[in-house]
C-alpha cells in the first residue's frame, strides 16, 4: 500500500497554505498563553496532612523534600509494582523525563528544589537510579501524597 502525502504545489499555494496555518498556529499560541495565566491564578491549597516520604537518609516529612529551599517540584514518577516493567524498569514516559534532568544546581540556585517520588521502596529507586545514572533525589511515597482527585 502506497503512503498518502500531502500534494506537491507551486510556491505560491504553499505560501497560502501557510499563511493559514500561521493564523491557526496562533489561536492555539493565544490559547495556550491564555490558559497558562489562568493556571498561575489558581488559588493555593492548603497542605494540612502531614506526608511522610522515605528517602535515602531515613524518613522526612513534606517540608523536608524542600532542602531549605523557597520552592519545591515533586515529578510523581510511576515506579511501583502495577506499572509497566515492574520492578526492572519504570514508566517510560518517566524514564524519558529523568534521562532529561540536568545538572540540578541550575534549579537550586534559583531556590528551587527537585525531587522524584514514587511508591517503589528506596532499594528499588536506588537500583535503578544506580543502573540509568540519575542523580536527582527521589523519595518514596508512604502515604497518600499524590492521591488528589479532580
Amino acid at each position: 500500500m502506497a503512503m498518502q502525502t500531502p500534494p506537491i504545489v507551486s510556491a505560491e499555494e504553499w505560501q497560502a497554505a501557510h499563511r493559514q496555518l500561521l493564523v491557526k498556529e496562533k489561536e492555539l499560541t493565544r490559547a495556550r498563553d491564555a490558559l497558562a495565566a489562568m493556571r498561575r491564578r489558581m488559588p493555593w491549597l492548603l497542605v494540612d496532612k502531614d506526608y511522610r516520604f522515605d528517602g535515602p537518609e531515613g524518613t522526612t516529612k513534606l517540608l523536608g523534600l524542600f532542602d531549605g529551599r523557597r520552592q519545591l517540584i515533586v515529578y510523581r514518577a510511576f515506579f511501583e509494582p502495577g506499572v509497566h516493567g515492574w520492578p526492572d524498569h519504570a514508566c517510560r514516559g518517566c524514564s524519558m523525563i529523568a534521562d532529561h534532568i540536568g545538572h540540578l544546581a541550575h534549579l537550586n540556585a534559583r531556590d528551587t528544589t527537585l525531587v522524584f517520588a514514587s511508591r517503589a521502596p528506596q532499594p528499588d529507586i536506588e537500583r535503578l537510579k544506580a543502573r540509568m545514572g540519575w542523580q536527582m533525589p527521589w523519595y518514596t511515597i508512604t502515604d497518600g501524597f499524590g492521591d488528589f482527585q479532580a
